[in-house]
């Protein structure tokens, strides 16, 4: 007798049961990494002085980049940009494309279209305590953004 095959509700619902684990990076300077850092878990950052994320180069494969702010930046900033180079499969530079959503004194919404990197600043540019931002490996060459972040001020785009 042979077992019924999973329906694709199954293995939604198999998903959502998985429990998600929450890893915190404490790295000045940090090479995110598809095997390690792309699998969907939760990143929380506390470091209030400003870190360097580096995006592998995108492959499509979908590896998702989840990043809370537990803790607000308070000097320096944090930054996240694409690889300096051009990617083996396009030819040229990895960019961004999507969205940040900035709450502030007045709330904005902001538009990367071809940006090579984010920077939050813990004000204006956002990076306050609550901040989330997903960043996902959409196709070669093509970095999803999906940003809700708190600032203060008059916001400003934190694309470039």
């Amino acid at each position: 007798m042979s077992r019924p095959k999973k329906t694709r509700l199954d293995q939604l619902q198999g998903e959502k049961n998985k429990s998600v684990s929450a890893a915190r990076i404490l790295a000045a300077t940090v090479n995110l990494s598809e095997l390690k850092d792309g699998d969907r878990k939760l990143i929380k950052l506390t470091v209030q002085s400003g870190q360097a994320f580096t995006l592998p180069f995108a492959t499509g494969k979908g590896s998702c980049y989840r990043l809370f702010f537990e803790k607000s930046i308070t000097s320096n900033t944090d930054t996240f940009v694409v690889q300096s180079g051009n990617n083996p499969k396009t030819g040229s530079q990895d960019a961004f494309y999507g969205y940040a959503g900035i709450g502030g004194s007045t709330s904005n919404q902001f538009i990367a279209n071809g940006s090579h990197t984010i920077t939050l600043n813990g004000s204006t540019q956002g990076g306050l305590a609550g901040s989330y931002i997903e960043i996902e490996d959409a196709d070669y060459g093509f970095w999803r953004v999906a940003a809700d972040l708190n600032g203060s001020g008059t916001t400003a785009t934190p694309f470039s």
